[in-house]
């Protein structure tokens, strides 16, 4: 599986079930790439990196790119209007999504979706206690902030402070440090948010490969961080034997340059 944009789909999709950070590695991997495709080259990556932005409750980025992949797509991308009229939901921004609403309206396979979220125009209410809107809305930054100003992964580390339920945030987080051989930066991530709802007491398979790393004989710090027995036996196993096992974190730095 070496194809980037199919590799961005399966990591959504992963992403989405909460298994990201524990299967990332289980797949070859090249670098922040394998889950984050920068760069603005077509529509259709537009259209990923929406998608990607949106699993990572960036609202703002998925709303850009959903706009620049529908203009791309001649104006009338229904995927596209779909997702701006969730991104104008969340925003509370409710003639926007209700322009969008009308056009997917006049369709003959979207009008169903389009009449369902008419219910949710000017009522915050029922924005707010919907599973997947309210979720998104409460990652919304602050008004005063511009998005990606000090980088993705200080957006992402605002999302995590906002809304720490969106468990999706803190895997791509993490994920991109571990992906760009950061482990600094993982560590300090992990220092602020475990021990927070943000993060489970037993942590990712491949979080806990990221500790093992900066942690490895620390016995003190394996405990803090609950690293399971079963992790630390698996690295000292790939100490002796590095080439045996493929699908973890400590292969990827060893030998992906």
């Amino acid at each position: 599986m070496n194809n980037l944009l199919f590799q961005n789909y399966h990591n959504v999709a992963l992403a989405e079930q909460g298994l990201l950070a524990d299967q990332l590695f289980m797949q070859p991997c090249i670098d922040i790439q394998t889950i984050y495709v920068p760069g603005n080259k077509t529509p259709y990556l537009s259209a990923l990196l929406s998608d990607i932005y949106f699993s990572m409750g960036h609202i703002a980025f998925s709303q850009r790119y959903a706009f620049e992949a529908n203009e791309g797509m001649g104006n009338f991308s229904p995927r596209m209007l779909q997702r701006l009229v969730q991104t104008s939901l969340i925003y509370g921004h409710y003639g926007t999504a209700k322009k969008y609403l009308d056009i997917l309206e006049s369709t003959l396979f979207y009008k169903d979706w389009a009449t369902a979220h008419r219910r949710f125009l000017w009522n915050d209410p029922a924005v707010e206690t919907d599973s997947i809107l309210g979720s998104k809305r409460k990652c919304l930054f602050p008004d005063n902030r511009f998005s990606g100003i000090k980088g993705l992964d200080d957006d992402l580390k605002q999302i995590v402070l906002k809304n720490p339920m969106h468990k999706t945030t803190i895997q791509y987080l993490g994920s991109l440090y571990l992906l760009s051989k950061d482990i600094p930066r993982f560590k300090a991530t992990l220092e602020t948010f475990y021990g927070t709802p943000a993060l489970p007491s037993v942590l990712p398979v491949c979080f806990q490969e990221g500790v093992v790393v900066f942690a490895a004989g620390d016995r003190e710090t394996l405990e803090r961080y609950n690293i399971q027995a079963a992790t630390v036996e698996r690295f000292e196993e790939f100490s002796r034997q590095p080439s045996k096992d493929s699908h973890n974190l400590w292969y990827f730095l060893k030998y992906r340059k």
